[in-house]
């Protein structure tokens, strides 16, 4: 069994509440949630000290599991990304966290640092998560089993896909696909105002993880008021 921090992954699905940015950090008052991740990458101050006390402080406020990511350009849901970070940059920035997170997030595409942030996270028994992001389509079944799959051999704990859902159809099948794969646990979340169901629907489907900004919505994502009282109300999660 996968754990991250105190909690097994993989049994039921487990709400993520994503913080872009130091001036959400207030918002973390909803105890609904199970995990936070930190969007690096959505914050200001980027200078290594300052992240580490915000952390810090963070695990003051809060005995939820934190996650760490610090999204590349190419997989960034914001457009313009708030900080144009070379590849070294980032591989600086994730050594810095990591020591102080549960877990981290790197993209699969993420070719130059990827090994080396998978080494060091590794290397501190941090939960890994390896993230696949897909701004313009939903790949074909075979494909995704590909990504699935080249993930895991890098020493995945968890394999992210979230991929735009142009229709209902691309929606159903990557909900099919995580249901009928075996290699889990998976997290899959279709982007897109259509794709905004799979956040709620996954659970059904063998997703092990839903994701909402704490203070606002992007990309077919749900509030995570939203998406907590949709969730609590349909599968009666307490």
């Amino acid at each position: 069994m996968i754990k991250l921090g105190n909690l097994e992954i993989g049994e039921k699905t487990h709400i993520v509440g994503v913080i872009p940015g130091e001036k959400f950090l207030k918002e973390v008052t909803n105890t609904t949630i199970d995990i936070l991740e930190l969007r690096i990458d959505r914050f200001d101050n980027l200078e290594p000290n300052f992240l580490i006390e915000t952390i810090k402080d963070l695990r003051k406020k809060t005995t939820l599991p934190l996650l760490a990511t610090i999204r590349r350009k190419e997989e960034t849901d914001f457009k313009p990304p708030k900080h144009i970070l070379s590849e070294k940059e980032r591989l600086n920035l994730f050594k810095q966290v990591i020591p102080f997170v549960d877990g981290v997030d790197i993209e699969l595409q993420a070719k130059e640092i990827i090994s080396p942030v998978i080494n060091f996270a590794k290397g501190k028994k941090k939960t890994l998560i390896i993230s696949y992001h897909n701004f313009k389509e939903t790949p074909g079944n075979e494909k995704l089993g590909i990504i699935v799959k080249e993930a895991k051999r890098k020493g995945a704990d968890i394999v992210k896909i979230a991929t735009y859902a142009k229709n209902i159809d691309d929606v159903a099948r990557l909900m099919c696909f995580t249901y009928q794969c075996s290699q889990k646990p998976l997290v899959s979340i279709s982007l897109g105002k259509i794709g905004s169901i799979s956040r709620i629907i996954g659970s059904v489907f063998g997703s092990c993880l839903t994701y909402a900004f704490l203070d606002e919505s992007k990309n077919g994502q749900l509030s995570i008021k939203e998406l907590v009282d949709t969730i609590n109300r349909i599968y009666e999660r307490r």
